[in-house]
């Protein structure tokens, strides 16, 4: 992949992976995981300050996070 959107919350970026057998699995330390292609889409819908709501398996809100806008802009862009 070619981009990613980092959260607020320290460690966790939505990325693209090679794996996708591990898509929506917890087969990481928290990263959210995207098929080749996804997370540039998404990079380029989803605006710095966009509110992310993570919901566990069973529905459950887990936890709210929002982007920092030093991580999420275009600048951020990283390679996976």
């Amino acid at each position: 992949g070619s981009h990613a959107l980092a959260l607020s919350a320290p460690g966790i970026l939505i990325h693209e992976t090679p794996d996708v057998g591990s898509i929506g699995t917890s087969a990481s330390h928290g990263c959210i995981r995207m098929r080749g292609g996804d997370e540039l889409d998404l990079f380029n819908q989803v605006p710095v300050g966009t509110t992310v709501v993570i919901v566990s398996a069973g529905g459950a809100k887990a936890r709210t996070n929002t982007p920092n806008s030093t991580s999420a802009d275009q600048n951020a862009a990283v390679n996976y």
